[in-house]
């Protein structure tokens, strides 16, 4: 057996089509057409038959009468009696065949039937059946049944049913939006939203449909936080009205405040968005031919500071609903021109007499320049150049920079100096020979430098001198005097003190 509506193959016994689940009825349902068909082709039957019937009873009739004319009154009425008796059961009969019968009993009807009574029966069954297939596999019929299957909480058969019927009318936005409501019904969200999409492209479907389908797929992509679906959409509608009422859904993208190009200095970084929104950056320096990560999707609070280096700028905006915008893009390069390097003279290289390195291209305002003595690269921590420095004996090792009012530096001048001369003590120890002197002589009160009214003594090493007495050369390093009183206030006086630097002998040249 096969369903009477997807044709697909029936198991015996089964009470439903399981592809389409189409209920089987095994007693058909009842039709009032076909119904009212059977009785009119039960009525034809009867007027054949009857019609027949009265035919022969009346030739019978009047073939008895000739042979049998001796026969009373009451012998004949009681005949007539009998013959009307016989015609009324034989109706009644009649009017209680079925269909088949009835064509079973018009084919084994005798010659002397008419004919065109049974060619009209045979023409009403062939009707009957064609519309009875017409019927039950019209569109209507199906739709009729999807509807009800709908009503029934069936979901599954009228989704299956609206499909069908979406094959012959697939522009039919009715279709469509029952189609949709079914498949959402019975859980298939995919394809629920797959139909809406047509719907909203459909050129047939209605404007309160398109709009309801869009309002549909919105919900469904909101509570997915696909927010770039409904931005597709609604700008696909080119209807400016629609993308206001849903301006939530589309966020602005920063500015880059910084313009595009080369700098020359270091540059602040500035980016602004709308009131309300967050701003998200990430930027990525090139330098010396090295790409480093400075921040990745990090939230924007302030101006950066972009130093030396080529910057790859991106930033885009959240909204509070979480929607983000396009992004905004920029190039930065800050190729900043360094101060000039110090140029230190003496140059690098062994010395027999006492010299004073300096810095030839110093001048006071703009500039600052630094060095070190151990080796170090200097900064704006180390000691700062300030005039001549004295070349020690033994060998030296200086670092010198330049740094401008944007802090950036020159690059680093390196000199080592080898003064060759003999001698016992160091600076550090000429300077405490110093301070033992002045306390040995009564002008300190202890030989750190402390003195009696408050304050202290200090000695500020200002030049090495030679000295020669015939073929003899001696050399001596020179201190200059200064007190530190009680307010910590530096002030240099006139006396100058020589240490030489083999004896250790200290003199008082300074009144």
């Amino acid at each position: 057996m096969k369903c009477p509506l997807c044709n697909a193959e029936i198991k015996e016994g089964s009470l439903y089509c399981e592809v389409c689940g189409e209920d089987i009825h095994i007693v058909p349902d009842f039709d009032p057409v076909i119904e009212g068909t059977h009785a009119t082709i039960g009525n034809i039957a009867q007027d054949i038959f009857v019609n027949k019937d009265n035919n022969e009873n009346k030739d019978n009739k009047e073939n008895k009468d000739n042979s049998d004319e001796k026969s009373g009154e009451g012998s004949s009425e009681n005949k007539d009696n009998a013959d009307k008796h016989t015609v009324t059961s034989d109706t009644k009969k009649l009017s209680g065949h079925s269909v088949g019968a009835v064509t079973e009993k018009l084919l084994s009807m005798p010659k002397s039937v008419n004919y065109s009574l049974i060619g009209a029966a045979f023409a009403i069954i062939l009707a009957v059946t064609v519309l009875a297939f017409i019927f039950f596999t019209s569109e209507n019929y199906k739709l009729s049944k999807a509807d009800q299957a709908y009503a029934h909480g069936e979901y599954n058969k009228a989704s299956f049913l609206y499909y069908e019927l979406l094959q012959k009318d697939y522009t039919n936005s009715d279709l469509q939006e029952k189609y949709a409501n079914s498949l959402y019904a019975n859980g298939d969200i995919e394809n629920y939203v797959s139909v809406l999409l047509q719907i909203y492209d459909n050129p047939n479907a209605r404007g309160n449909q398109r709009s309801e389908a869009l309002k549909q797929l919105i919900a469904y992509y909101d509570e997915q936080g696909d927010f770039d679906n409904i931005q597709k959409l609604i700008l696909s509608s080119g209807d400016q009205n629609l993308i206001n009422e849903y301006q939530m859904y589309f966020v602005n993208a920063p500015i880059i405040e910084t313009a595009e190009g080369v700098y020359q200095l270091p540059q602040l970084l500035i980016i602004n968005a709308d009131e309300g929104d967050k701003i998200f950056y990430n930027i990525f320096c090139t330098k010396d031919n090295f790409t480093t990560v400075v921040a990745e999707n990090q939230e924007y609070t302030g101006s950066i500071l972009l130093d030396e280096g080529v910057y790859d700028i991106t930033a885009y905006c959240l909204n509070e609903k979480g929607v983000k915008s396009t992004e905004a893009h920029a190039t930065i390069e800050i190729k900043v021109q360094p101060p000039h390097q110090p140029e230190v003279f003496p140059f690098s290289g062994e010395y027999y007499e006492p010299q004073n390195i300096e810095i030839m291209n110093y001048t006071e305002g703009t500039l600052t320049y630094y060095y070190t003595t151990d080796g170090s690269d200097p900064t704006s921590a180390s000691t700062k150049y300030e005039g001549p420095i004295i070349m020690l004996p033994g060998v030296s090792w200086y670092k010198f920079i330049c740094i401008d009012e944007r802090g950036v530096s020159s690059e680093i001048v390196e000199v080592k100096y080898n003064f060759n001369i003999e001698y016992s003590l160091t600076t550090t120890q000429a300077h405490d020979r110093v301070l033992d002197y002045m306390f040995e002589k009564g002008f300190t009160a202890a030989p750190d430098g402390q003195l009696k009214e408050g304050g202290m003594v200090d000695m500020k090493l200002t030049a090495i001198i030679s000295e020669t007495k015939g073929d003899e050369v001696s050399y001596k390093y020179v201190f200059d005097e200064y007190i530190f009183n009680e307010h910590g206030k530096l002030t240099q006086l006139d006396n100058s003190y020589t240490v030489d630097v083999n004896t250790g002998e200290v003199e008082k040249i300074k009144n």
